[in-house]
C-alpha cells in the first residue's frame, strides 16, 4: 500500500482596510501561515481509515472477534484505540495533529479579535 506524505501548508489570510479620510482608504492583506502538514496527511487517508475502522467495528460488533496480543502463553487485549493503530498504520503523529489544530484555531481567534470579524 502506497504511503501518503503530503507536504503542504494552509494559509490563513485576512484583509484589513485603513480608512485615514473618507478619501483615502488602503486595504491591507495581513498573512499567518499555519503549518498542517499532519491534518492534510490525516485528511487524504480519511475515507480508507473510515473504511478500516468500520471493519474492525464490524468484526468485533457483529462477529465477535477482537484483536488480541499473544503474550506466549494467553491472548490479552491489545490496549489500543482503533484511532491509535489507524493512525499508526497510515504514520500519523496525532500529537501533531492536534497541535496544528490547536494553532489553526489560535491564529482564526487571533485574525477574528484582531480585525473584529
Amino acid at each position: 500500500m502506497a504511503r501518503h506524505k503530503p507536504t503542504t501548508t494552509s494559509k490563513i489570510e485576512d484583509r484589513i482596510t485603513l480608512h485615514r479620510s473618507r478619501e483615502d482608504t488602503h486595504e491591507v492583506t495581513v498573512s499567518r501561515v499555519v503549518e498542517v502538514t499532519e491534518c492534510e496527511k490525516l485528511a487524504q487517508v480519511a475515507p480508507e481509515s473510515q473504511k478500516l475502522g468500520e471493519f474492525i467495528d464490524w468484526l468485533r460488533d457483529d462477529q465477535g472477534i477482537t484483536l488480541c496480543i499473544f503474550d506466549g502463553r494467553q491472548f490479552q487485549h491489545h490496549g489500543r484505540r482503533i484511532e491509535e493503530l489507524l493512525a499508526d498504520y497510515f504514520e500519523i503523529d496525532l500529537d501533531k495533529v492536534e497541535t496544528e489544530r490547536r494553532a489553526l484555531l489560535d491564529a482564526m481567534r487571533e485574525s477574528h479579535a484582531n480585525h473584529g470579524s
